[in-house]
C-alpha cells in the first residue's frame, strides 16, 4: 500500500519555455495552449511507462506472505527517508541498502543479506527525478509537436487532492497512440519489474 505524503505541485515533465525554445515558437499568443498541451503530454508518458516521475515523498507498507531478500519499492530513483520492520527503526548501511537508480532494498544482517521479515515493513522515501532526464523531455516536446499538429484529440481532467494540496490530473483518451519517436524514447524508462 502506498501513500502519498508530499505531493508534486505539478506533474509536468518539461516546461513552457523549453517547449517554446525546442519548438521555435516565439510570442505569447499559444502559451495558454502549449502549457495544456505539456500536461497532457506529461499524462500521457506517464501511462505509457507506468510510473510517476516527477518528485514526491511517499510513504510504502509491505505485509510479506513469503520470504523476500529484496523488497521492490512501487516508484524510483529513490532517496529512502525511513524504514521500520514491525517496532524497529532500520539503519541505513548496517541493516539495509538501497539500489537507489531502481528502487530495491535489501535487508542485511551482520553485513549479509539476508530476508525480510513478515513483520510490517514501512518505507518512507522520496522518489522521481530531481531533474527529469533529456530523453524524457524531448519525448514530451515531441508529443506536444503532435498535439499541434493533431486537433481530434479529446482529453479529460480530474482533480486529485491530497490534504491541502490539489493537482489536475489528465486522463489519456483510449486508444491514443504515441508518435514512434516519442515511444522510442519513453520506452527506456517503461516500469516491467514485478513485485
Amino acid at each position: 500500500m502506498l501513500t502519498v505524503i508530499t505531493p508534486a505541485d505539478s506533474f509536468d515533465l518539461v516546461d513552457l519555455a523549453t517547449v517554446k525554445s525546442q519548438l521555435n515558437v516565439t510570442g505569447n499568443s499559444q502559451d495558454a495552449k502549449l502549457a495544456l498541451w505539456i500536461s497532457q503530454a506529461s499524462a500521457a508518458a506517464m501511462q505509457f511507462c507506468n510510473r510517476v516521475f516527477v518528485e514526491e515523498v511517499v510513504e510504502e507498507q509491505f505485509r510479506l506472505d513469503h520470504m523476500k531478500l529484496e523488497l521492490v519499492l512501487s516508484r524510483y530513483p529513490v532517496t529512502v527517508l525511513t524504514v521500520t520492520e514491525g517496532p524497529d527503526t532500520l539503519t541505513a548501511g548496517t541493516d539495509y541498502e538501497v539500489d537507489r537508480s531502481l528502487g530495491l532494498l535489501a535487508r542485511l544482517h551482520h553485513d549479509r543479506r539476508c530476508h525480510w521479515s513478515r513483520c510490517k515493513t514501512v518505507v518512507r522515501y522520496s522518489a522521481g527525478y530531481e531533474t527529469v532526464p533529456n530523453d524524457l523531455q524531448r519525448a514530451v516536446v515531441l508529443l506536444v509537436n503532435h498535439f499541434r499538429a493533431t486537433t481530434t484529440i479529446t482529453w479529460n481532467q480530474h482533480r486529485v487532492q491530497h490534504g491541502e494540496t490539489a493537482v489536475t490530473m489528465q486522463d489519456v483518451p483510449t486508444g491514443f497512440d504515441l508518435p514512434p519517436e516519442a515511444r522510442a524514447l519513453l520506452a527506456q524508462f517503461r516500469n516491467r519489474r514485478t513485485r
